[in-house]
């Protein structure tokens, strides 16, 4: 199995939309690892998994998005790392609050 690490920056609205709940729920659909935080200009997230399934979610996240959001991708690979699960932030990164 290729296991592939993506850290993706999404820009635009997406903040009171249900983005990040949204971004959760696909991505244990996929059985992807990873987490995803709000940030000053939208959304970043890691996500590492099976490169089919990471794939699959990236093209998830572009086209089943909530209706509300208007969004830019932005993909980059990013360094190896295990995260055993899913985590979001709802205050600054210093305070996270898992999910699982």
């Amino acid at each position: 199995m290729d296991v592939v690490r993506k850290q993706i920056q999404v820009r635009g609205i997406v903040h009171g939309v249900g983005f990040r709940p949204f971004v959760y729920r696909l991505a244990h659909r996929f059985h992807l690892h990873g987490h995803v935080r709000n940030t000053g200009d939208g959304v970043l997230m890691e996500v590492e998994g099976a490169s089919q399934p990471v794939a699959e979610f990236l093209a998830g996240v572009a086209g089943e998005h909530p209706p509300l959001a208007q969004i830019g991708i932005d993909v980059f690979i990013a360094r190896r790392l295990r995260c055993p699960y899913w985590q979001t932030a709802r205050r600054p990164p210093t305070s996270v609050d898992v999910l699982q």
